[in-house]
């Protein structure tokens, strides 16, 4: 069933993923480590941390 949706909708809700959470999901079967490797994915993670070590240096006043 999962092959049936667009790559979109696959990989859309895989950006709100914690690191361990994503690497786990790309052990589980055949399709979901291309899922899980998917740019989008990290890219969303990465920024995600990079806003969370920012906001540790640069707290707002």
């Amino acid at each position: 069933m999962m092959e049936q949706l667009v790559p979109e909708f696959r990989t859309h809700p895989l950006c709100y993923l914690d690191y361990t959470s994503l690497c786990r999901l790309s052990m589980t079967n055949s399709l979901m480590p291309k899922a899980a490797n998917d740019d989008n994915a990290w890219n969303a993670l990465y920024h995600k941390c990079l806003l969370v070590a920012y906001m540790h240096k640069f707290p707002p006043i």
